[in-house]
């Protein structure tokens, strides 16, 4: 049987690690929602 604070636990952890995530990749790669070329030639 799992501990139900340690499933809690886990249920809340996962979540913001997702999170993290996502935002390191949106940070790295930009968004398909921001394929403005011209957007892009000022990135880069």
């Amino acid at each position: 049987m799992i501990h139900s604070g340690v499933l809690v636990r886990h249920v809340s952890v996962a979540p913001q690690s997702v999170r993290i995530g996502t935002s390191v990749v949106r940070c790295l790669r930009p968004a398909p929602s921001h394929d403005d070329p011209e957007e892009d030639r000022a990135r880069t």
